[in-house]
């Protein structure tokens, strides 16, 4: 008895902490979007100028999608999404603040062919008559984006971008490098160039995902070294962040590549594949937790907010989003769409991820890394933990089967989820071969030859 009631009092305590994390986010996620629409109007005047500026350049040198490098969809940028966020922080001073906040207005539609034509009439006085919210979002980019344009317009914002996006890439390889290995440093580098890198900062939308992911990469390792009991709290603000942040792009990676390295540290230390599977599945539920209760807490606030029309257009997108074949043909039917769907999502993302030359790239260091293992195989590591990565491996299969409506239609962006799988297999590959065995083989080789 005595000792239920201390699993039970551990149980509760755990409950209550991520309760309070949890509404410490929701709170906070508030006060900053309420705030980012309360400025006052002499500051609000920047905001619009350079707005207004940002609007003009897109329009005369680029438009809603630009290919760069190759004529494959994965070249492409999109103006669309940020001429959408951008139009959203124009209008956050139409509103009252809390309502503001939640909507995520814009004059228009949110389904139009062109969000910069939109985005140009509203800048140039002749907006649409209709006032659309597009409250489904949390939009919480606006925290970061509308301070930045009371100085800069959004190519400036560009350049400021790729700062942040290169230093923190750097800075998370540097961090693996020292914290793990160059083995692990070096597959998360490669997987990440294989994402069109040089694309990613150029667009407000591709990047959120990765700065997010770069710093989980580093707080991941932190907390695992200093106070492993709270991963599964880091965790479940990861998801929440995710949410608060992204634009509905490929979001488990800000689960999926830190979790990678903590599974990587495992591989090498005396965790059983047991205590492996144990850790990765705490890490995706709590996750998906802070993921998905973000998002109802966004439905419930903003269907509170702004009433119930608003939420049942959510609700009805969302139904279309994830339906899968006719309903009235049975379950055995949508079970076997939701497979059909999943695996041509599964297989479209992978056909841009493995353009050339990222195939071949990826086929050679694959086929190198084969044979160094049967000559020289690291004889420190049991193989059967490889099986620890499979619950984090799984993640993107049930992600681009659940949604595959949208990673098919967004292919040209979606597709960098499957960047996790790269950086799986490359750990793998790599953390298999011994190193140290090839580098004395050659040295040996070396000092034989010397006269």
């Amino acid at each position: 008895m005595c000792k239920d009631n201390f699993f039970n009092k551990i149980k509760k305590g755990r409950f209550l902490k991520y309760l309070l994390l949890f509404l410490c986010l929701i709170i906070l996620y508030t006060v900053l979007l309420s705030a980012a629409s309360a400025y006052p109007a002499f500051i609000e005047k920047y905001v619009k100028y350079h707005i207004e500026d940002s609007a003009e350049q897109l329009s005369e040198i680029e438009n809603d999608w630009v290919l760069f490098f190759t004529q494959n969809i994965s070249s492409r940028t999109d103006n669309y999404a940020d001429s959408l966020m951008l139009h959203i922080t124009y209008c956050t001073d139409i509103l009252p603040p809390v309502k503001a906040a939640f909507a995520g207005a814009i004059y228009g539609d949110t389904y139009a062919d062109s969000q910069l034509a939109q985005l140009v009439s509203t800048t140039e006085g002749t907006p649409s008559d209709e006032l659309v919210y597009y409250s489904r979002y949390w939009h919480g980019y606006r925290i970061w984006l509308k301070p930045l344009l009371i100085f800069f317009d959004y190519l400036q914002i560009r350049l400021f971008n790729m700062y942040i996006f290169y230093i923190l890439f750097m800075l998370c390889c540097i961090y693996l490098y020292k914290k793990v290995s160059l083995k692990l440093s070096l597959a998360f580098a490669i997987s990440i160039v294989m994402l069109n890198i040089v694309l990613v900062p150029m667009n407000l939308m591709f990047s959120c995902v990765f700065i997010i992911s770069f710093i989980g990469c580093i707080l991941a390792i932190k907390t695992h070294e200093s106070i492993p009991k709270s991963i599964g709290l880091l965790f479940f603000a990861l998801g929440s962040a995710t949410m608060f942040f992204d634009f509905y792009s490929y979001p488990f990676l800000t689960l999926g590549f830190p979790l990678v390295c903590l599974l990587s540290i495992k591989l090498k230390d005396e965790s059983s594949l047991k205590n492996m599977f144990k850790f990765s599945l705490i890490c995706i539920l709590t996750w998906v937790l802070g993921y998905l209760l973000t998002w109802l807490a966004n439905f419930g606030l903003s269907t509170l907010v702004l009433g119930g029309t608003d939420a049942t257009t959510t609700w009805n997108i969302l139904k279309y989003r994830l339906q899968k074949g006719n309903a009235s043909l049975g379950i055995f039917n949508a079970i076997w769409q939701f497979i059909v769907q999943g695996y041509k999502a599964i297989q479209i993302s992978l056909s841009e991820l493995l353009i050339e030359p990222h195939g071949s790239v990826l086929t050679a260091i694959a086929s190198i890394s084969v044979i160094l293992f049967v000559f020289f195989r690291e004889k420190s590591i049991r193989y059967k933990k490889i099986l620890g990565f499979l619950p984090i491996f799984i993640v993107p299969m049930l992600w681009y089967a659940i949604a595959s409506k949208p990673a098919i239609q967004h292919v040209y962006f979606q597709y960098r989820g499957m960047g996790l799988w790269v950086m799986i297999i490359l750990t793998l590959l790599f953390f298999a071969v011994d190193y140290r065995k090839i580098y004395t083989v050659i040295k040996k080789l070396f000092q034989k030859n010397q006269p």
